[in-house]
């Protein structure tokens, strides 16, 4: 009976583990957006492969920039923020994700 037992118990922590991990910021997802700002101040939306490189770019002329949980429209992006959010997952609008966040999550941008 006592190995039936530690069986239980032991699957028991498994399965609670699991579960804890996946509502550590599991959950939250952000969109990111690649932007250059224009001479009027506005963010215009660009291809996300500008971002990649992790900010600057176009000999320094422009500096493109991540823009977290913004609203696009007519290709430009409004609100949201410059400080990546370390509690949750960063995907780009095709879907490409650049972070994970929550437990264990780097809070840093991928480059690939």
């Amino acid at each position: 009976m006592a190995k039936s037992s530690k069986s239980v118990t032991l699957s028991t922590v498994a399965v609670m583990s699991v579960a804890f991990a996946a509502g550590c910021g599991g959950g939250n997802t952000v969109t990111a957006d690649c932007v250059v700002r224009q001479s009027d101040g506005r963010l215009a939306a660009v291809h996300e492969s500008n971002c990649q490189a992790g900010g600057g770019g176009g000999g320094g002329k422009r500096r493109y920039e991540w823009v977290y949980g913004g609203k696009l429209s007519g290709g430009y992006v409004t609100g949201g923020s410059f400080v990546q959010p370390g509690d949750a997952t960063v995907k780009t609008r095709s879907g490409r994700v650049i972070s994970r966040g929550g437990f264990g999550g780097s809070g840093k941008s991928g480059g690939s």
